[in-house]
């Protein structure tokens, strides 16, 4: 599973000084981190190239309503949480390095 966040999203460290003081993280999560950031980095990527696609449907939607027509909400996809951080880390390289290999 990966979330991908659109360049109006993000917003510089600077800004979210108040997360340094909740977040506690163990050394050997820190690491699985590093490893599986390694194993995800592209040589060259373009946040630019991709469309905010969910967010263009909202304004569809929004856009609609206003126009007072209906609109009929879709069915929800459940998805499994994860056990605890290392079982997803370690679950996200693992799918890395099979995709590394496939390709």
């Amino acid at each position: 599973m990966y979330v991908l966040h659109y360049l109006q999203e993000i917003k510089p460290m600077e800004e979210l000084t108040e997360f340094k003081k909740l977040v506690v993280v163990r050394e050997d999560e820190l690491k699985l981190v590093e490893v599986l950031i390694q194993k995800l980095t592209a040589k060259e990527f373009d946040l630019g190239k991709f469309k905010d696609a969910y967010t263009e449907a909202l304004m569809e939607i929004i856009k609609a309503k206003i126009e007072g027509k209906e609109v009929e909400a879709k069915e929800r996809v459940e998805v499994e949480e994860a056990r605890s951080l290392m079982d997803a880390l370690k679950a996200s390289i693992e799918v890395a390095e099979k995709k590394k290999k496939e390709s």
